[in-house]
């Protein structure tokens, strides 16, 4: 409440109301400063574009190949010297798809011609070595060569052939012989142990059990030629060798024996033996 009894106290009051208006507008006028709206700063990013003078290169292994690959395809020998399509054109049946060095193949066919020749020249060789050996079986007459091949081949303890042939053949000091004297021979000394033989071999044709039993007498003799299970017995009986040669007589088909043949006739001439020692 203000008294206007007292002029200095009404003074002073105006003066400090004055004093606070003063103060107000000054504040007012500080925040109005403070509050002005301040533009703000967008940061933005450059970027220049220019050749650069490294760049960043990466290597990886790996294979070329077809992306599609047909099953019919199939690779082939030679040098490429001509490819005339491109990866990806189209082609049609018939299409030439490259050219391919013919060396390979003419060197091919050359190989195979010389070794046709060589097989028909071994052919020829060997008709030739058939024609003389079968010369020389209807002579009854074994070669050294064959002699040779037989001892380098299969080492054998004892050689078995005709008798004549021993006076002409050079055959191994450890090797046995068995001399073949065939049926009508006329020799005056005997081996001391020989095969006697029909006139020809493993055909059989019987023996001459007479001529057999007369030389038995005089040496060692082995009887062979047309001998069986059926007639073994009878042959011992009548010629009485020292031992017995069969082969054909215990065949099924030529040369395919047959076990019980064999064994059949192994009794028999045991049997035979048995008898005629008695």
């Amino acid at each position: 409440m203000l008294s206007f009894k007292d002029p200095r106290s009404t003074a002073r009051s105006f003066a400090a109301l004055g004093l606070l208006g003063l103060l107000a507008l000054s504040v007012s006028a500080c925040s109005e400063a403070k509050t002005e709206p301040v533009a703000a700063v967008r940061p933005v990013k450059v970027v220049e574009i220019a050749k650069a003078d490294t760049t960043r290169a990466l290597q990886y292994s790996g294979a070329v190949k077809a992306r599609t690959e047909m099953n019919l395809g199939f690779r082939v020998a030679g040098k490429v010297v001509e490819r005339l399509v491109d990866i990806g054109d189209r082609v049609d049946p018939g299409d030439i798809l490259a050219r391919i060095d013919a060396t390979d193949y003419a060197l091919a066919v050359k190989t195979a011609e010389a070794n046709l020749a060589a097989a028909e020249k071994q052919v020829e060789t060997v008709r030739m070595t058939q024609g003389r050996a079968e010369a020389l079986f209807g002579k009854k007459f074994a070669s050294q060569a064959q002699v040779d091949e037989v001892c380098a081949d299969f080492g054998p303890d004892l050689l078995q052939t005709d008798a004549e042939d021993f006076t002409t053949l050079q055959l191994p000091w450890l090797l046995n012989c068995l001399p073949v004297v065939r049926q009508g021979a006329r020799s005056a000394a005997l081996p001391g142990r020989f095969l006697f033989e029909g006139r020809r071999s493993g055909q059989g044709e019987l023996a001459d059990w007479q001529q057999a039993a007369g030389l038995a007498s005089r040496s060692t003799l082995i009887l062979a030629g047309g001998l069986s299970p059926a007639n073994v017995q009878a042959a011992i009986a009548a010629v009485r060798p020292h031992g017995v040669d069969v082969s054909s007589g215990v065949e099924v088909r030529a040369g395919e024996k047959d076990p019980v043949k064999i064994q059949a006739f192994v009794q028999l001439a045991r049997a035979a033996a048995d008898g005629a020692s008695r």
